[in-house]
């Protein structure tokens, strides 16, 4: 989870938005606890797409379906300056609502 550091060292002053979808069978079934959780404080707020609920209770900003987690991105993307999504799933479901509703701003 080094990533997240080396992104807010790199873009440094600059405030960053994630979204992390808990994809694959070991994210999706809580093995990293709550390490995945602590490693994301270097962001300034971080978007859930946990569809398994493995972090309910554990965090806010956790939600269980694509259009929860895209709506709230809408809603505040305007206060970032960096969207950081991670997924080992395809991506593009979730960059190209994005896109459109920045251009369409």
């Amino acid at each position: 989870m080094f990533v997240f550091n080396a992104v807010q060292n790199k873009f440094k002053g600059s405030s960053i938005l994630g979204l992390i979808e808990l994809g694959s069978n070991t994210m999706s079934e809580g093995v990293h606890g709550d390490e995945v959780i602590n490693a994301s404080s270097a962001l300034d707020k971080v978007i859930w797409l946990d569809s398994k609920e493995v972090l309910a209770g554990k965090c806010s900003n956790t939600y269980s379906s694509d259009n929860q987690c895209l709506e709230l991105i809408k809603d505040d993307i305007s206060k970032f300056d960096i969207l950081l999504i991670m997924t080992n799933k395809n991506s593009e479901r979730l960059w190209s609502p994005i896109i459109e509703h920045i251009k369409n701003k």
